[in-house]
C-alpha cells in the first residue's frame, strides 16, 4: 500500500512539474509570437521607409532634370547675350568708321569749297580786269 502511495504522490508530483512545463511552453510560444508580431510590424515600418525613400530619390532625380533644363535655358541666354554684344560692338565699329569717313569727306569738301571760291574770285578778278564782266 505504502508503495503505491508513493508512486500515486510521484505521479501527482510528475503530473504537476508537466502542468507547470506547458505553461512555460506557453509563455515561450506567446513569446515567439510577440517577437514576431514586432518583426512584422518592424518590416513594415522598413518597407513604408523604403518606399518614402524611393519617392524622395525620383523627386529628386525630377528636381535635377528640372535644374539641368534651367541651366540650359540660362546657357543659351548668356549665348544670346554674348552675340548680341558682338553683334552691337561691330555696329559700333561700323558707325565710327562711317564717323571718320564722314569727317574725312567734310574736311575734302571744306578744301574743295576753299580752293573753288578763291578759283571763282580769281575767275571773276581775271573777267572783271578783261572787262568781259561775269
Amino acid at each position: 500500500g505504502w508503495m503505491l502511495m508513493v508512486d500515486g504522490w510521484m505521479l501527482g508530483v510528475t503530473g504537476w512539474m508537466l502542468v507547470v512545463a506547458g505553461w512555460m511552453l506557453m509563455v515561450a510560444v506567446w513569446m515567439l509570437m510577440v517577437a514576431a508580431w514586432m518583426l512584422m510590424v518592424t518590416g513594415w515600418m522598413l518597407v513604408v521607409a523604403g518606399w518614402m525613400l524611393m519617392v524622395t530619390g525620383w523627386m529628386l532625380v525630377v528636381t535635377g532634370w528640372i535644374l539641368v533644363v534651367a541651366a540650359w535655358m540660362l546657357m543659351v541666354a548668356g549665348w544670346m547675350m554674348v552675340v548680341t554684344g558682338w553683334i552691337l560692338m561691330v555696329t559700333v565699329w561700323i558707325l565710327m568708321d562711317t564717323r571718320w569717313i564722314l569727317m574725312v569727306t567734310a574736311c575734302i569738301l571744306m578744301v574743295t569749297e576753299y580752293r573753288a571760291n578763291k578759283y571763282t574770285s580769281l575767275m571773276r578778278m581775271i573777267f572783271l580786269r578783261s572787262g568781259r564782266g561775269l
